[in-house]
This record gives structure tokens, C-alpha cells and sequence, in this order.
């Protein structure tokens, strides 16, 4: 039961620094100067747009799978774990690197919960 659990955290702080990042770019809260050239302008405010399409998306199907294949109290705890990570490491990512090239692990995580994720011996189902 610890995998998934660990995905589910791990799924949570990248949503959350996701969508964080993508807010401080599309409401221009960002120096021009500190971004790098190739993320500036309207490149910045696409990416920004489609990371936050996938956390959106992401955000939906986390609580979906976390109320459906995971104990009542540990989906909660999840989420608020993921939230505390994201709250002490928050500062050590760069909004440039957080919006342009996390969004793909966070749909490989999202894709690991949903496919190995749910055959994992521990995970209760509603279903049972």
C-alpha cells in the first residue's frame, strides 16, 4: 500500500507546484529579466495555459481515483501531504523549468496511478 500512497503525494505536490507556477506566469507576477529568453513573452503564457489545462484534469482525476481505490483517510492525508512538500520546496523550482517540462511526469504519474496503481495489493475499492 506505501507505492501508491507515495505516487498519490507525489501526484499532489506536482499538481500543486504545477498549478502555482503557471498562476505567477499568467498573471505576469514574474520579472521579465529572471526568465530565461526562450520563456518569455507569449511561448510563457501557451505553456502556462496548457500546464494548467493538465492540472486541472489532473486535479479531477486524482480525487476521482483517490475517493474510489484508496481509504477514506488516506486520499486527505495525501492531499495535504502533497501540499506540505509542496510548501517547503516551493522556492527551489524555477517557474520556467516547473511549467515547460514537469507536465509530463505528471501525466506519467497520473497514468501509473490509474494503470498499476489500482492492482496494487492494499488499495481498497468501493467495488468490495
Amino acid at each position: 500500500m506505501t507505492q501508491p500512497v507515495f505516487l498519490y503525494v507525489v501526484n499532489w505536490f506536482l499538481i500543486f507546484v504545477l498549478s502555482t507556477r503557471s498562476g505567477e506566469v499568467l498573471k505576469r507576477r514574474l520579472k521579465e529579466d529572471v526568465l530565461p529568453e526562450w520563456f518569455r513573452g507569449r511561448k510563457a503564457t501557451a505553456l502556462a495555459y496548457l500546464a494548467g489545462v493538465i492540472v486541472m484534469g489532473s486535479s479531477v482525476s486524482s480525487v476521482i481515483f483517490g475517493i474510489l481505490f484508496m481509504r477514506w483517510y488516506v486520499w486527505p492525508l495525501a492531499l495535504f501531504g502533497g501540499m506540505a512538500i509542496t510548501g517547503v520546496t516551493f522556492k527551489n523550482f524555477s517557474a520556467a523549468s516547473v511549467v515547460a517540462f514537469w507536465p509530463p511526469f505528471l501525466i506519467l504519474v497520473q497514468v501509473i496511478l490509474w494503470v498499476f496503481g489500482r492492482s496494487h495489493a492494499g488499495i481498497h475499492s468501493i467495488a468490495y
